[in-house]
């Protein structure tokens, strides 16, 4: 079972929502004060902030118009007409908030502080608002008036300027443009003069008929030469196949030169087989004759190497040919001259037509030019009279007027006390959840069971709560409604589920630090297990600091310690308690030696005889990051359980125990999480009671377990009974 349920844990573990709201719950504290200081200082802001208030004023500005351009252009016909407003409506919306309106605008306020202005365009429009927003309510309703007349005084000055400007504009034109078609007249009649313009046209088409017969002869000769070349070309693949010459059919036996040299050869070889009998070798008359032999052979020789051009006659379609090529070589070379003589003739003839664009082009450029100057002169000659006349008559183009007038403003627009406070109270708790989770972030401590069972990756068996009623106590019977009998009835039931297949008769109850409430822990258990009617016997393993004994008011020795080292007997140490089927072994005297006695070889015959006597052994160890007492024990034991106190204990602390427990081979049923506090949860309590509708019934069980208490501590030779509440955590706090 303890298998299954590790390697379910294994696997990821997703958050839910509840565990959220612990953590919220957990953080309150830092949430509620992040909360009231952010609303109380947001409040102090809104207080102390002076009021700001508003007012606004609209602007309209001129309608379009067309008027002259005043501005000199390198190309005044793409610009001669312009809109009257010269400027666009964002460009107006800068030039009213340019420094030097700010500048004469501050000037009319005197020693009053110049509010903030703003100035935006109404899209779609030529309307221009104009807002102020300041402390002052009298400087605030009149600045956008101030504002908007010295823009209207601005503007109209700038007008009259523009139309001198305009009018200056036009008098230069005029005499400019008047000078420039006095200078195009006279270009046009030196290239009258130069080229003949009323013969260009009749001298061109002369020119371009010429242009077209030279270019057919042209073509022509160029065939010609094509057609030479390619008859050259069949002539040679003729006069190479056909060959130069032809054999004969005479063979080389019957060459009457070579017959004769051979008749020679055979007189002058027999005549020197006569002579070799008469002479010796060596002697002159057989060298001469050798020597004539050598001589007829070599004659032999070169009569037999030309005897194939000796035997061939010239073949007369070969030179058929031959004479043919001659006379198309001449025929080519014909060609190729007259192409050439034609080729450059069709070149002047080019040449001077390509004059004649320039000369049409510089003639159609004098004339466009001309007819572009007249325009312009006759416009700005219009211009002028125009200009003049408005001069004259000190007419003004229309400017921008005031639409609305702003007021002097009552009510302030800033600070919106109620939004701001409303704003401050959001921020507040925002900050507040940012904190509180960044402190979670930061927490080492386990604070619930799913953070137990996803850090610690084995199962959470219980939850104990923080019971701080000092009345409310454990009961034997089974069937009393009590949150904290419960949760160790739970944790019993986990360990029997934990333990499927492997029976647990030794349970070693440990925690990574001391004052968890192990000792209160094991007597707790003891008795929910002792109600499933099982025999229970309680062994105080903690030799260094045992506390089983002043938990149920009896004397430490004799004790475990006795019997391990003999001087006792198991059965002389094995105490009953009040509570039925539950029994006690105490530590006994304390010895120097803890984790040697609990290593020993009696230890494990002990926990062996132990377990005869009883369904299941319980044992308090000591912390296993403190002393390896605990580690020794919970590696003979059957199982293991790890107390965490909720919100104390450090999860390194419990990772380093649990590596330990692992490292000793001990098999870890899983963790109970300890002094569980808090309203508000889905277990079985977090506070007093399961809910709110059996508060009474809780009342009325409290009371009878007093009065039963009372008559079991009479009853019981005059020893009271040990209170098994979480409350006795405090003397484990004490030993530690």
């Amino acid at each position: 079972m303890q298998e299954s349920l590790g390697s379910a844990s294994d696997g990821p573990v997703n958050i839910s929502l509840r565990e959220y709201l612990d953590i919220l719950r957990r953080r309150r504290a830092i949430i509620l004060q992040t909360f009231f200081v952010v609303l109380v200082v947001g409040i102090l802001i809104s207080i102390y902030t002076l009021d700001v208030y508003r007012s606004s004023g609209r602007l309209l500005l001129a309608p379009n118009s067309y008027a002259i351009n005043t501005i000199n252009t390198s190309d005044p016909l793409a610009d001669i007409f312009q809109s009257n407003q010269q400027y666009s409506v964002l460009t107006q919306v800068e030039m009213l908030q340019s420094a030097e309106l700010r500048k004469k605008l501050q000037e009319n306020l005197k020693n009053k502080a110049l509010p903030q202005i703003t100035v935006t365009p109404v899209e779609g429009t030529q309307i221009i608002n104009i807002t102020a927003e300041g402390e002052d309510s009298l400087v605030v309703g009149d600045t956008p008036n101030q504002l908007m007349d010295l823009y209207i005084a601005d503007q109209k000055d700038n007008g009259e300027a523009r139309l001198k400007a305009a009018l200056k504009n036009a008098d230069t034109n005029v005499n400019k443009f008047t000078k420039k078609m006095d200078d195009i007249d006279k270009e046009i009649r030196k290239f009258k003069q130069k080229y003949q313009i009323s013969e260009l046209e009749k001298n061109r088409d002369e020119l371009l008929e010429q242009s077209r017969n030279a270019s057919q002869a042209l073509f022509n000769a160029e065939s010609t030469v094509r057609t030479i070349a390619g008859r050259l070309e069949a002539t040679k693949r003729a006069m190479a196949q056909v060959g130069a010459t032809t054999n004969t059919v005479v063979s080389i036996e019957s060459d009457p030169e070579l017959r004769a040299l051979d008749t020679q050869l055979a007189s002058l070889e027999a005549e020197r087989l006569r002579s070799a009998k008469d002479f010796p070798e060596g002697s002159l008359p057989l060298s001469r004759i050798d020597a004539q032999l050598n001589r007829l052979r070599e004659q032999q020789t070169k009569l037999v190497k030309n005897w194939t051009a000796r035997n061939q006659i010239q073949n007369p379609v070969y030179l058929k040919l031959a004479g043919d090529m001659v006379s198309m070589n001449i025929e080519a070379t014909a060609a190729s001259l007259s192409r050439a003589d034609i080729a450059r003739q069709y070149q002047q003839i080019q040449g001077k037509l390509a004059q004649y664009p320039a000369w049409e082009n510089k003639w159609a450029e004098l004339q466009s030019d001309k007819t572009r100057t007249q325009n312009l002169l006759n416009a700005f000659l219009t211009s002028q009279t125009n200009l003049g006349l408005r001069n004259s008559a000190k007419e003004q183009k229309p400017g921008p007027i005031s639409l609305s007038r702003s007021t002097t403003p009552t009510v302030a627009v800033r600070p919106d006390r109620v939004r701001n406070i409303l704003f401050s109270g959001i921020l507040g708790v925002f900050l507040g959840l940012c904190l509180a989770l960044l402190q979670e972030l930061f927490d080492d401590r386990i604070n619930s069971p799913e953070e137990a069972e996803r850090t610690l990756r084995i199962p959470n068996l219980g939850v104990i709560p923080l019971i701080e009623e000092s009345g409310l106590r454990l009961i034997k019977d089974a069937s009393a409604f009590s949150p904290l009998m419960e949760s160790y009835r739970t944790l019993r039931t986990n360990i029997n589920f934990a333990a499927v297949g492997r029976p647990v008769r030794s349970l070693v109850v440990t925690s990574a630090i001391p004052a968890e409430g192990k000792s209160t822990t094991v007597a707790n258990l003891a008795m929910a297990m002792a109600m499933d009617q099982k025999r229970v016997i309680i062994v105080d393993a903690d030799l260094r600091r045992p506390s089983m004994h002043k938990l149920f008011k009896v004397d430490s020795s004799p004790g475990l310690t006795n019997v391990l080292v003999g001087t006792h007997q198991l059965e002389q140490v094995i105490r009953p308690t009040p509570s039925e089927n539950i029994f006690l072994v105490t530590a006994g005297s304390p010895p120097p030696n803890p984790a040697e006695l609990l290593g020993s070889a009696r230890m494990g015959q002990l926990m062996a005889e132990l377990e005869s006597h009883a369904d299941i052994i319980l044992f308090d160890s000591p912390p296993v990051t403190f002393v390896t007492d605990g580690v020794v024990l919970a590696s003979r034991a059957n199982g293991v359980l790890v107390v965490i106190a909720f919100g104390e204990t450090r999860k390194t602390s419990t990772r380093k125990a649990l590596d330990m427990l692992s490292r000793a081979n001990a098999n870890v049923l899983g963790t109970v999480l300890n002094r569980l506090d808090g309203p508000g949860s889905n277990y079985y309590y977090y506070g007093k009671y399961y809910a709110p509708q059996v508060a009474d019934k809780i009342a009325t069980v409290n009371n009878r377990v007093a009065g039963r208490d009372s008559d079991t501590e009479s009853a019981v030779s005059g020893a009271e009974r040990p209170s098994l509440t979480q409350g006795s955590v405090d003397e484990d706090k004490k030993d530690a």
